[in-house]
């Protein structure tokens, strides 16, 4: 049974608007001024904000029926269907920088490996 996401709808601070079905403020803090008055934010039934009395509570079911479903599928960082990953291959770049360490754990000397530039002739 998925878990419900708590909305405005359920939430004890918001007031439904008679007129607008639906439709209602966010009674939450106090009324704000705008250019076109003092007053409450209107929202949609169905929005949400992290401000609902039940969405810690939300985030909590939500992390542990997360957490049931990947121990229930039996979790795998490399299933047997997708290839494992590619070996890493450094670049002629990488090795001059010094960020390739071979099995003696010693730097090797780009000079055996790359020519050296060229010279230029004065």
């Amino acid at each position: 049974m998925p878990i419900e996401r708590p909305i405005c709808k359920t939430c004890p601070y918001w007031n439904r608007i008679d007129d607008y079905p639906g439709h209602g403020v966010c009674r939450i803090k106090p009324p704000r001024r705008s250019v076109l008055g003092t007053g409450w934010p209107g929202t949609e039934e169905h929005e949400w904000c992290g401000e609902h009395p039940d969405f810690h509570s939300y985030l909590v079911a939500l992390s542990a029926e997360k957490a049931e479903a990947a121990m229930a599928a039996d979790w795998n960082p490399n299933p047997p269907d997708e290839p494992a990953p590619a070996k890493f291959e450094m670049t002629q770049s990488d090795r001059i920088k010094g960020l390739f360490v071979s099995a003696d754990d010693s730097i090797p000397d780009p000079d055996e490996h790359w020519p050296s530039p060229r010279k230029e002739e004065s």
